[in-house]
This record gives structure tokens, sequence and C-alpha cells, in this order.
């Protein structure tokens, strides 16, 4: 799976920058199972923050209506 971008901008937790959408891992997607969460990680290389964030439902459908 390619990186994809983020359908709204989720800025880093540590440095406020630019984040982009990686491929969840296995334990992303057994936690998916109950909350839906989607792995970033900072653009920049300084920063190097990687983790999950929780996806709300408001954010699913403004992503569903623009796609």
């Amino acid at each position: 799976m390619p990186y994809t971008p983020a359908p709204t901008p989720q800025p880093c937790p540590r440095c406020q920058g630019d984040t982009f959408r990686i491929p969840r891992n296995l334990l992303d997607r057994l936690i998916s199972r109950f909350v839906l969460v989607h792995r970033y990680r900072c653009h920049s290389l300084r920063c190097g923050w990687e983790g999950r964030v929780r996806v709300s439902a408001p954010a699913l459908r403004k992503a569903s209506k623009s796609a």
C-alpha cells in the first residue's frame, strides 16, 4: 500500500509540523476493531514522530463525501 495523504491534515503532536499517513501494522489493525485508528509519520526528519491517531466519526463522513 503506497503512502497516502491525510484527508484532513493531522499536525504532528511533537513539533506541530505536517504528517502523512503510512500503512498500519498488525497492532493498529487489531485496535481498529474497537476504535478506528490511522498511522501517521512526521515529515520532519529531526522530529521523527510516528504513531497512531484516532479517527473520529465526523472526520470519516467528511472524507467519504469528498471522495
